[in-house]
């Protein structure tokens, strides 16, 4: 049985046409802009269904940093027709609370404490009322009850993606919901939400070493794009979220032209398009263009330095700019992480076996849209020197700017990638994803090429990739040095 499913696989992954595309993908665009990807597997009786729109906190505005996240929470809250027995009495009441917690959120600017606790208990009493028409997590308990599994939503820089996975028979669901979705937001409970997620800032940033430490160095590499802006957004422009703000930002950008929906697994084409055209097809497009980024960042002109000093273990944090996806010096990069990632990698061979000096460290290539990353990151043994670590991980880099790879290295990291890539492809959610991933930044036709674009890097283009991205002017560093007084600066 392996045997035949390994051979079904490759089948499914290689194809059988003379193209010898890695996957075969049906393509459609409805009237209103809505693109729809398409790949059949009949192997199991399951659908992978997703729905991702080309917004994250790229497109978020000075001061309303957070809003994607925040929606990527409100989507779950239900529409006019899902999680509410009687919408009518229940707007009335979300708008009341709108109000209330506008006079909130002056009184907090304020510092009126007194002002403050009248406006939450006279919103505890309303968001009562509210309740009795409220449904709760009826989304969830739709999916569930017809075999859904897997239900999420995640936020990134570039897109947000809405997730199920579902018995094959039982697509139709995710049409009916997502459409509803897309077509009736109400965003109820917002402000309980907003609590929510300022909690979740608190955790994973403020009251965390590591967490403010990462943000301000994301801050450090950008100084003028976007992608400086946290996925969550920076705490001062939360608190002061509105419903109204989260609703702009939703009809601006959550519209089927700025979507891309993705089913792979046990789907009929023909059949994925008669419900994309009866749930989708209704909604309208945008009303105006989707606001595109146009900052450019500017050149890199030195070396830029974090160092914060914390009672934590030490860190040291190397991060270059690099381009996006589909520029060719992306896929030389890509071999650079293999030769310097990973147990039998440079880099650790270095560091961690030879001088001891981490515990660990990796590298990688994240190829985002705009701008890229190329990163190192060391975990730094007990009373090992930031310095004597900043200077070997550089002698690593600068053997890759001097000297080009040997043949059989190359090979060897070839060959890693381009397995890891095709075994990636063999998980249908993944597939998904890598899918949407290629489509949202460039084109999904990259799926297919990527493999190609990797076998045929040159030691050459290693070494001049190396030379001309390694540059000490181009690096922002971080260091984070235990200090057990717990000082920062």
């Amino acid at each position: 049985m392996k045997t035949i499913l390994a051979f079904f696989l490759m089948t499914l992954l290689f194809g059988t046409t003379v193209s010898e595309d890695l996957v075969k993908v049906s393509e459609h665009i409805l009237d209103n802009g809505l693109k729809i990807l398409i790949v059949e597997d009949h192997h199991t009786p399951l659908a992978v269904c997703r729905l991702y729109y080309k917004v994250g906190s790229v497109n978020e505005i000075p001061g309303k940093t957070g809003l994607s996240h925040m929606l990527e929470h409100m989507m779950f809250k239900g529409t006019k027709r899902i999680g509410v027995s009687d919408y009518d009495k229940e707007r009335l009441i979300a708008h009341s609370i709108d109000s209330l917690f506008a006079l909130y959120d002056r009184f907090r600017d304020s510092h009126d404490t007194v002002g403050m606790k009248k406006v939450r208990q006279e919103a505890a009493v309303l968001s009562d009322k509210q309740r009795q028409y409220l449904k709760n997590n009826e989304l969830w308990s739709l999916y569930q009850r017809e075999g859904g599994t897997a239900l999420n939503a995640y936020t990134a820089d570039y897109m947000t993606a809405y997730i199920v996975t579902l018995p094959s028979n039982k697509i139709e669901l995710f049409f009916w919901l997502e459409s509803d979705r897309m077509a009736n937001p109400v965003l109820r409970e917002f402000y309980t939400e907003r609590d929510v997620v300022m909690e979740e800032r608190r955790l994973r940033y403020e009251n965390s070493p590591y967490g403010r430490y990462n943000e301000t160095l994301g801050s450090l590499v950008f100084e003028s794009h976007p992608l400086r802006n946290p996925t969550i957004g920076f705490m001062s422009d939360v608190m002061h979220l509105s419903r109204e703000d989260a609703l702009h930002h939703f009809k601006t950008y959550y519209v089927p032209d700025n979507a891309v929906l993705v089913l792979v697994g046990d789907v009929q084409e023909q059949n994925v398009l008669h419900l994309a055209k009866r749930y989708f097809g209704p909604v309208p497009a945008g009303h105006s263009p989707v606001p595109q980024v146009t900052v450019q960042e500017p050149d890199q002109v030195g070396e830029k330095r974090l160092q914060v000093h914390k009672n934590v273990g030490a860190v040291l944090d190397l991060l270059i700019k690099t381009p996006e996806l589909g520029e060719s010096d992306v896929y030389a990069l890509d071999i650079i992480e293999g030769v310097l990632n990973g147990a039998s990698g440079r880099l650790y061979k270095s560091l961690v076996q030879d001088k001891k000096l981490c515990t660990d460290i990796s590298a990688g290539n994240y190829v985002s849209k705009y701008y890229g990353l190329f990163t190192i990151h060391a975990e730094l043994k007990q009373g090992a020197d930031h310095q004597a670590v900043e200077q070997a991980i550089f002698d690593e880099l600068d053997k890759l700017k001097r000297e080009k790879i040997g043949l059989r290295e190359l090979e060897k990291v070839k060959n890693r990638v381009t397995a890891a890539e095709i075994n990636g492809l063999r998980e249908n959610e993944h597939l998904a994803d890598r899918l949407a991933y290629f489509e949202i930044i460039r084109s999904w036709k990259l799926i297919n090429t990527y493999t190609d674009a990797v076998k045929a890097v040159t030691r050459e283009t290693v070494l001049k990739t190396a030379q001309h991205y390694f540059e000490k002017r181009y690096c922002t560093l971080g260091w984070m040095v235990q200090d057990k007084e717990g000082g920062s600066k």
